[in-house]
């Protein structure tokens, strides 16, 4: 687990929350790990292993963005009612878009649009 408290201090708000995208970007513009997510996605409702590695992924990403939430909270850099909730819709919504993406866009396309 990455340290976030250090992370804060050496990164804006906006670069650490656009990192996950980055991240995402990038893991995509590779055809084989594009091909092998969107098997993962498929195959998570009828595959026990696909479950676990899709459960897993989505877990590490919303306990990222939660754990992000509470700390930019705390050092005021946002004011949410309950930063831990607005850090997993945040996440929800990041994993929306992203199968959504998976399933309409090529590699290429995601990767020349970068």
């Amino acid at each position: 687990m990455p340290d976030y408290g250090q992370l804060l201090l050496q990164y804006s708000p906006i670069e650490l929350l656009s990192n996950p995208t980055n991240r995402y970007i990038s893991a995509m513009c590779n055809e084989t790990t594009a091909h092998l997510t969107k098997i993962t996605l498929i195959e998570q409702y009828a595959n026990p292993v696909a479950d676990d590695i899709a459960f897993r992924d989505r877990q590490r990403l919303l306990d990222f963005m939660e754990t992000l939430f509470i700390l930019m909270h705390r050092h005021g850099y946002i004011t949410v009612k309950n930063p831990a909730i607005a850090g997993r819709q945040l996440g929800y919504i990041f994993l929306g878009l992203s199968a959504d993406n998976m399933y309409y866009y090529s590699p290429a396309a995601l990767c020349s649009a970068s």
